[in-house]
């Protein structure tokens, strides 16, 4: 049976993943396995635990495409390839499918945010959102 994680917050799983932080999108290797978590305005994890939610994704390791046409969700060049990362993410949401603990997101390009560093941003593929992340990456075996 496996073990639940009951009440374990973003920012535990976040501590305990044994990847390097990554300070800026180019850092950002779409072979390796990634963990991109959601950040407040002052680029603090959100723990998602008790008041604000939070998101957490991983990546799926070499699964990615380049991205054209993101300077009006994220800031790049159109004619600027970003890759795009396949991801998972947990949320609480309920309002959609798409959105449901465990969902799998297309197409997850980032970039970084001007003036932050090591704050990432990120567009949800399914609906064009941009959320501000803190990513770590760690080599895949696979």
């Amino acid at each position: 049976m496996p073990r639940s994680l009951g009440t374990t917050s973003i920012t535990t799983i976040w501590d305990k993943f044994d990847g390097v932080v990554r300070s800026s999108a180019a850092e950002i290797d779409p072979d390796e396995l990634n963990l991109p978590c959601m950040v407040d305005a002052y680029g603090a994890i959100v723990p998602g635990n008790a008041g604000a939610y939070g998101h957490i994704m991983i990546s799926a390791p070499g699964e990615s495409e380049e991205t054209f046409n993101l300077n009006s969700t994220l800031g790049v060049a159109d004619a600027t390839g970003v890759p795009a990362m396949a991801m998972t993410k947990s949320t609480g949401a309920i309002d959609l499918p798409i959105t449901r603990p465990g969902s799998s997101i297309p197409s997850t390009p980032m970039s970084t945010a001007p003036g932050s560093r090591g704050v990432n941003k990120v567009r949800r593929g399914f609906n064009n959102s941009v959320t501000a992340v803190r990513a770590k990456g760690a080599p895949w075996p696979g």
